[in-house]
């Protein structure tokens, strides 16, 4: 067996025969249960009584990917069965998170009698009593936020990931639990509606194991093919379709777009990033399409213009860091991830206003961190909270604002015993493993995510007056074999100071000019002691 393989297997305690099928192309029987399951017949069936009686069906979606794309799968599978329903993504500052009972009674008096609510509704208990309370309403709620099991939530029909069987002791999104309904309704498997819910499974930060990671593969593989109809996706990854791409690319490309759009935009036009993934006329589609990349960049200026000292309160704990800001909040959760990435300490942003003494949060967990978690343990303090074990939100009222900062201190406090043992497993390499087929390797463990991350690589012992730097300075590209290179953008400068040094990264394939090369990417360092 190859040395790099095994070191591979031993990284992820497989065997040989458990990386072979890991690595085995997953079947569309992956979806066949829906066939027969209650949860997704009883949905199903809800909404055809609609549709033959002729009645007005409204999607309520929610402003991150997720929920937007979640609401295109609804919306594209009842177009296909010939019935044009409304939808409704609500507004982050004004509408805040989830129907309302306002809006709930606002809709109702637009003559709507169905609602579908994705990616939200499983805390929404006042509506969903509300909505019961009328013998002409129906409710079905697709969901995979955190439970409240000690309270009793009114539907007609209800699909979540921890009744059905599958996958109950995963969490997967709340698109891809849209798309599974659209096959249990269409009675069939819609590629394009599969690669939207893949999109979900990535941008939602979902545990890639399991059934996630097979759906996402799948999701991948269509997208990857030729003759596909993707192109409103491939496009706003600036991709053509000469090109592969994987989840980190979609990660990196496109989910920020979408939920960009959630972030900023504040009217009626947000409703095209749902109109985007559904349209036919390719006009209309460059249109939304061009418009969607000026609030992108739009997003990443705002980010960069945030100046640290401008924060109203800014404290760094033993194990979390806590930021009081003026910043809107469509931008805190943005903000949170820099700040996770820069001090590598889970992050609490919190975004105020003086109009209100109400505060809005947002959390980001470093690894081994589960934000939900936390903040129910310090949940007296709190309005609501809710969202994933990575990234979660919050509510609080101003006078809680100091109490709740020193008792999610105290909760935040992890065995830094297991810290360091996740830090140090690593797969130390040398110069002669970037090449081929050790790429060739990792690259067949795809999907990387929570759960099963990209290998972590170290090459050790690189002497500092050995690496050669571009023409600008800014950058290390040493050339160390025929085709072989070591990479850093942007280096730090105290780099060329040790003598030594040990350096992380991934191992990449390069094509520039028809020539293939393959380099270890760097993104950190440290001194070799």
């Amino acid at each position: 067996m190859n040395e790099f393989l095994s070191e591979l297997l031993k990284y992820y305690e497989l065997s040989i025969k458990e990386y072979d099928r890991l690595t085995k192309s997953p079947s569309n029987s992956l979806f066949d249960f829906v066939k027969s399951n209650e949860y997704f017949l009883s949905a199903k069936k809800v909404i055809e009584e609609s549709i033959k009686n002729n009645e007005k069906i409204l999607i309520f979606g929610d402003y991150d990917c997720d929920g937007i794309l979640g609401t295109s799968i609804i919306y594209n599978s009842l177009k296909k069965k010939g019935y044009t329903p409304g939808f409704y993504i609500p507004f982050r500052e004004s509408d805040g998170y989830g129907m309302s009972l306002e809006k709930a009674k606002y809709f109702e008096s637009l003559g709507y009698t169905t609602f579908i609510l994705v990616d939200n509704g499983i805390t929404l208990f006042e509506v969903s009593e509300y909505i019961k309370s009328k013998d002409n309403l129906k409710l079905v709620i697709i969901d995979h936020h955190l439970i409240d099991e000690t309270k009793t939530l009114k539907y007609d029909a209800l699909i979540h990931w921890k009744y059905i069987n599958e996958f109950n002791d995963t969490n997967i999104s709340a698109g891809a639990l849209a798309f599974l309904f659209s096959v249990a309704f269409l009675d069939e498997i819609d590629t394009y509606l599969l690669v939207l819910g893949g999109i979900t499974i990535i941008s939602d930060l979902m545990p890639m194991i399991g059934f996630n990671r097979e759906m996402v593969k799948l999701a991948l593989k269509e997208l990857n093919k030729e003759n596909n109809n993707f192109d409103n996706i491939r496009y706003l990854m600036r991709v053509n379709r000469l090109e592969d791409v994987n989840e980190d690319d979609v990660a990196l490309f496109l989910v920020p777009k979408v939920n960009s759009i959630g972030r900023i935009i504040n009217d009626n036009s947000l409703f095209n990033i749902v109109k985007y993934f559904n349209l036919d006329s390719i006009e209309k589609r460059d249109k939304i399409r061009v418009w969607i990349e000026s609030v992108n960049e739009n997003r990443k200026q705002l980010l960069t213009d945030i100046d640290e000292t401008s924060f109203v309160d800014f404290e760094l704990k033993d194990h979390c860091l806590f930021c009081l800001t003026t910043l809107k909040e469509g931008m805190i959760g943005l903000l949170a991830n820099r700040l996770v990435e820069k001090y590598q300490k889970t992050a609490f942003v919190i975004s105020i206003n003086e109009e209100s003494d109400i505060y809005k949060g947002s959390v980001r967990s470093l690894k081994g961190v589960n934000a939900v978690e936390k903040l129910r343990l310090c949940s007296e303090f709190l309005i609501n909270f809710g969202g994933h074990e990575s990234a979660a939100g919050f509510s609080l009222n101003k006078v809680n604002y100091n109490s709740f900062k020193n008792r999610i201190s105290e909760v935040c406090d992890i065995e830094k015993g297991e810290e360091k043992e996740e830090l140090e497993k690593a797969i130390y390499i040398r110069i002669k493993d970037i090449n081929y087929d050790n790429y060739e390797y990792i690259e067949s463990l795809r999907p990387f995510g929570k759960g099963f991350e990209y290998p972590r690589l170290v090459l050790k012992h690189i002497p500092t007056h050995s690496l050669t730097l571009s023409k600008t300075k800014e950058h290390i590209v040493s050339k160390v074999g025929f085709d072989s290179f070591l990479v850093y953008f942007n280096y730090p400068l105290d780099l060329l100071e040790q003598d030594s040094v040990n350096f992380y990264g991934k191992i990449i394939k390069n094509v520039f000019r028809n020539q293939v090369s393959f380099q270890f990417k760097i993104y950190h360092f440290e001194i070799d002691e």
